[in-house]
């Protein structure tokens, strides 16, 4: 997230309001909102009652949207 410049904040409002989840890979999944010029992906695990944050990237729009 530092890298990015991605606030705590920001992916908190991301995994609560994403635009979209799809399926990652090893049942994870991948929230997703636009930010800016670009599209912000946040990739997470569920166990039990949480979400773990395995990382988070910012990605081209026309690359991930239909």
């Amino acid at each position: 997230m530092r890298r990015y410049r991605v606030s705590e904040e920001k992916v908190r409002d991301i995994l609560t309001k994403p635009q979209s989840v799809v399926s990652g890979h090893q049942d994870r999944k991948i929230a997703q909102s636009s930010l800016n010029h670009y599209i912000l992906r946040v990739v997470y695990v569920e166990e039990e009652a949480r979400r773990i944050v395995v990382t988070v990237y910012p990605a081209e729009k026309e690359r991930y949207q239909p």
